[in-house]
């Protein structure tokens, strides 16, 4: 058995491996934006496949999502 990798109502199921257009539409980022965090390694994990095919989980995305509001929090805190 095959594990989901579909789409459904625009959202991307939990196993399926997401590109940086859906990424960056995800956490509401303009995909350059996405692409320069990966260069300077502050942006959420990515897995590359090649030169050219980058992939994001959802999790990893969200696990990204709340250190950045964690760091916030410990910057508002100063």
């Amino acid at each position: 058995m095959s594990q989901d990798k579909t789409k459904h109502n625009g959202r991307t199921s939990q196993g399926a491996m997401m590109t940086p257009k859906d990424a960056a539409r995800y956490l509401s980022l303009e995909v350059s934006t996405l692409k320069a965090r990966r260069r300077s390694g502050t942006g959420p994990k990515f897995y590359r496949y090649s030169s050219r095919c980058v992939r994001y989980r959802r999790q990893d995305l969200d696990a990204w999502i709340e250190l950045q509001a964690a760091d916030q929090e410990a910057s508002d805190d100063e």
